[in-house]
C-alpha cells in the first residue's frame, strides 16, 4: 500500500527536528567528548602518562567523566627562588581546623567545561582576579601552561593539575591585596608562597588529599621555569 506523501513529509520533518534537539540541548557533552581523549570502563583517559606534564591543549585534556576536581599550581620565581602559590579554605562552623591547611587554587569539577569551572573556582575564591587573569593569559599561549592527570587509589577519578606561572608583580598584587579582598570572603583565608623545597616535606601543612596529589605529582624541576 502507498504511503501519503503528507505522511512521508511529516515523518522526515519529526527526524530532523528530533536530530536539532538533541545537538542543542547537549554542546557542551558533545564539545567535552570531542575534545578528550578516550575513557576506559574505569572512567581514566588511557592515552596520558601519569607522573608526566604534558603540554597543555584542549584537544588531550580528559574526559570530564575521569576528572573529580581540577587544581592549578602557580609557580613564581622571585629573586632566584622558585614558590608554589598555595591557599588556606576559610574555616567553617563544621570544620574549624580546615583553614590551617595549605591546598591549590581550584576545586571539583561540576560542569563539563573543566577549564570554564577552573576559571570560575579562581573568581570565587581570589576577588582580586589575579589568578584568574594569569589562567587566561597561559590559556591564550602568552605564557607556558601544562597538566597532569593524577589518579588516587581512593577515588576512581583523577585529579587535574594545571601548571602554570604567576610574575612576581601579580604576586605582589595578589599579596598586598589579600588583606582586604580575602576579608569576609567565604572561600579562602590566605594566599601565600611554598618553597620547592618545601613541597613534600613534612613541616608543610597541606591538606590530607594534596599530600597524596603531590606523592604522585611529577617534580616540578622536570619543567622548564
Amino acid at each position: 500500500m502507498a504511503v501519503p506523501f503528507a505522511v512521508v513529509l511529516l515523518l522526515l520533518l519529526a527526524a530532523f527536528s528530533l536530530g536539532n534537539w538533541s545537538y542543542s540541548e547537549q554542546p557542551s557533552r558533545l564539545k567535552a567528548s570531542s575534545k578528550s581523549s578516550a575513557v576506559n570502563a574505569g572512567g581514566r583517559a588511557p592515552s596520558l602518562s601519569e607522573r608526566a606534564w604534558h603540554r597543555f591543549s584542549p584537544t588531550t585534556l580528559p574526559n570530564f567523566a575521569s576528572v573529580r576536581a581540577v587544581k592549578v599550581i602557580f609557580r613564581v620565581s622571585l629573586a632566584g627562588s622558585h614558590y608554589v602559590l598555595a591557599q588556606k579554605k576559610r574555616a567553617h562552623k563544621a570544620s574549624k581546623k580546615k583553614h590551617r591547611r595549605w591546598e591549590f587554587p581550584g576545586g571539583k569539577v561540576e560542569s563539563f567545561d573543566l577549564i570554564k569551572e577552573l576559571i570560575r573556582e579562581l573568581g570565587e575564591e581570589d576577588p582580586s582576579g589575579v589568578t584568574a587573569q594569569a589562567l587566561k593569559s597561559a590559556l591564550k599561549g602568552k605564557r607556558d601552561l601544562y597538566f597532569s592527570l593524577v589518579q588516587l587509589a581512593d577515588s576512581r577519578r583523577g585529579d587535574l593539575v594545571l601548571l602554570a606561572s604567576l610574575r612576581d608583580n601579580e604576586w605582589k598584587i595578589l599579596d598586598q591585596s589579600q588583606a582586604h579582598t580575602l576579608k569576609g570572603n567565604n572561600e579562602v583565608f590566605k594566599y601565600a608562597l611554598i618553597p620547592y623545597a618545601r613541597l613534600r616535606a613534612n613541616g608543610a601543612k597541606w591538606t590530607p588529599r594534596t599530600k597524596k596529589i603531590l606523592q604522585r605529582l611529577p617534580a616540578l624541576q622536570r619543567v622548564a621555569d
